[in-house]
């Protein structure tokens, strides 16, 4: 799951191509100019999260026995000097579900940028998270 790189082909899915105003519908008509070499606004997988963290973030993401983790200070310090995020309390979904249980869709992977970890959570009872719409150059 962690490799999952497909939030472009999430975003852009018939499944989620309507007229519905969720976070694929905000994330296509993203109405921020990119260059057209570009991939387009998308809402990020948790594999691009990992890569996020990683490239710009410059911290190593580690499986750990208490869950998968990173340095969260240096993370956050380097994601700013991007101007990537606005704020240091804040967890960010993926496009990515997490299937708990069969026929269990609520819980997705998200990144909780004040704790250092990425985890999954119930969508419904979650509404802090935000969602970051990205583009791939």
């Amino acid at each position: 799951m962690m490799t999952d790189l497909n939030g472009y082909d999430y975003t852009y899915c018939d499944a989620f191509n309507s007229t519905n105003k969720n976070a694929f519908y905000y994330a296509r008509n993203y109405n921020v100019s990119l260059p057209k070499t570009c991939s387009g606004w998308f809402v990020p997988s948790i594999g691009h999260w990992v890569c996020i963290i990683e490239n710009l973030g410059k911290t190593d993401v580690r499986y750990t026995a208490k869950g998968i983790v990173y340095d969260q200070s240096t993370a956050l310090h380097n994601l700013n000097k991007y101007g990537f995020i606005k704020d240091d309390y804040i967890g960010y979904w993926s496009s990515c579900e997490v299937k708990k249980y069969e026929g269990f869709k609520q819980d997705a992977w998200y990144v909780a940028l004040e704790y250092g970890t990425i985890d999954y959570i119930i969508k419904a009872t979650s509404l802090w998270q935000s969602v970051r719409a990205v583009a791939a150059f």
